[in-house]
């Protein structure tokens, strides 16, 4: 029974050290976009999501 923890608690901790690196990519994306384009971009007129 305490191998089975072990191992479920290892897979977990993989999980989440694989997916931190493309949180943080998404994070500076989103930081980069409110910096160049601002945070209502879409709401501006002549911008590729204007509807």
């Amino acid at each position: 029974m305490k191998k089975v923890g072990f191992v479920i608690k290892k897979h977990l901790l993989t999980g989440i050290s694989y997916m931190i690196p493309l949180i943080v990519a998404a994070e500076i994306c989103i930081a980069l976009g409110q910096i160049f384009g601002g945070i209502d971009v879409a709401e501006n007129e002549g911008t590729f999501d204007f509807k």
